[in-house]
């Protein structure tokens, strides 16, 4: 789903045997955005990031319903060209 935003990238390698509980993007279309702030305030999500990379646990600490939250609040606040 996260890549389905458009501009985000994922940096973490996408095979299994390379992957782990931690994934990376980079991101485009948030330039300027106190990203982690506004993620905090808007929906509740706390993430390591700023307006250009993002970094989501995606493993004990996380649900499937906060991980949509997530893309979903990025969806939303994404600043369309």
């Amino acid at each position: 789903r996260m890549q389905g935003l458009g501009g985000v990238d994922l940096l973490t390698p996408a095979l299994p045997e390379l992957s782990g509980s931690i994934s990376s993007y980079r991101l485009s279309g948030y330039d300027g955005m106190d990203l982690g702030q506004e993620l905090h305030t808007r929906y509740g999500i706390t993430v390591p990031c700023d307006a250009t990379w993002l970094r989501v646990s995606t493993h004990y600490y996380n649900d499937f319903e906060e991980l949509d939250r997530l893309v979903d609040g990025l969806k939303a606040m994404q600043v369309k060209p």
